[in-house]
């Protein structure tokens, strides 16, 4: 698991978020999942970040292009 771009363990995730989300409730927050992930566990990770401070989440649907790379046309 990342916050930006630096990776934390599953037993020190929740407590950096509540850190870095301290006094930001109001703030939407990303993530993006490998599409191979069972929902279940997709949905573990949101409760997870909720109850750590993440109010507002948004999922990130495609992904994500590398620097510099340019985005395909829309419809």
């Amino acid at each position: 698991m990342f916050i930006n771009k630096d990776q934390f363990t599953m037993r020190e995730f929740p407590a950096k978020l509540a850190e870095v989300m301290r006094g930001r409730e109001s703030k939407v927050t990303f993530f993006a999942a490998d599409g191979d992930i069972q929902y279940e566990k997709v949905a573990a990770f949101m409760d997870l970040c909720n109850e750590n401070g993440a109010k507002n989440l948004g999922i990130v649907l495609d992904e994500i292009a590398p620097a510099g790379a340019t985005a395909p046309a829309g419809p």
